[in-house]
């Protein structure tokens, strides 16, 4: 009696171990976490570039003097956040543009008009009222900058009057670093963020 010959089955027709669908959900998570851990760097580097190490320099120069540790590791501060934000600006700069892409086309892909109105309308009124606070707080620092240096160029080096107008030199500089540091990398992170359950909706 003849026996029919097996046909060895190719290795591509084989069930793999894990399946496709999974393989991809795990290289979207591992490039999702990368693009994150890049845009988070830059911005921590950013705030601590010009928030953290302004009011180290700033308030250990004041409170332990000129020259001072603490003034010292502001100083450290700022070169290492800004050799991290060297060394990632390529990257982050394209991973931004990508990342508000996809957020704004995920916006475009919500089902429920009412509720993308409302998140909306909320999102303009603390953005316009953020906007009011940020332009009264420039206002006030370029304030003391024009004062400042007015002080310095009508008085003599070293005087009373200078070492105020250094003063507002300094309150100018830390009024900068809040707008940063609070503000400014707030709403970055905001922008970078892609909310979760809108990705979920979209896998």
């Amino acid at each position: 009696m003849l026996r029919r010959a097996r046909v060895p089955v190719p290795a591509a027709a084989r069930p793999r171990g894990v399946p496709l669908p999974e393989a991809k959900g795990a290289l979207r998570v591992l490039s999702r976490a990368a693009v994150d851990a890049v845009l988070y760097a830059f911005l921590a580097a950013l705030w601590a570039n010009n928030f953290v190490s302004t009011v180290l320099e700033i308030l250990g120069r004041w409170v332990c003097g000129e020259g001072s540790s603490v003034e010292a590791a502001g100083l450290a501060v700022r070169a290492c956040s800004r050799l991290v934000m060297v060394l990632l600006s390529p990257c982050y700069v394209q991973l931004v543009v990508m990342r508000v892409r996809e957020r704004a086309e995920l916006d475009l892909k919500e089902q429920e008009k009412e509720r993308r109105e409302k998140v909306g309308i909320s999102i303009n009124i603390s953005f316009k009222g953020g906007i009011i606070v940020i332009v009264i707080i420039i206002v006030i620092v370029v304030a003391f900058i024009l004062l400042a240096i007015m002080m310095q160029l009508h008085h003599e080096k070293g005087s009373l009057m200078w070492r105020m107008a250094d003063v507002l030199f300094d309150v100018a500089r830390l009024g900068i670093a809040i707008i940063i540091g609070v503000w400014a990398v707030r709403n970055l992170v905001i922008l970078v963020t892609v909310p979760k359950a809108k990705d979920e909706d979209t896998q």
